[in-house]
């Protein structure tokens, strides 16, 4: 991300989680409109409180459903 960001001339920056902050579970499930059993939540929102110090609206995803063909139950039609 990092090489991407630099060869487009676009702002770059690095959040890293300290071990605390996947104590902040429980914080970010009363964030989400529904419940998520997934203890990645916590870096998403980790991520979230740190963006939001100078940005209002961001956009984000993994894409790996994309890189693995999609979701399996879409097969099953």
């Amino acid at each position: 991300a990092k090489l991407i960001a630099k060869q487009l001339e676009i702002n770059h920056k690095t959040v890293k989680l300290k071990a605390d902050d996947f104590n902040l579970y429980n914080k970010s499930i009363l964030s989400l409109e529904e419940p998520l059993g997934d203890s990645i939540i916590s870096a998403t929102y980790a991520l979230a409180k740190e963006v939001s110090k100078d940005k209002k609206v961001i956009l984000s995803g993994e894409g790996a459903d994309e890189v693995l063909n999609g979701y399996i139950h879409h097969l099953l039609l």
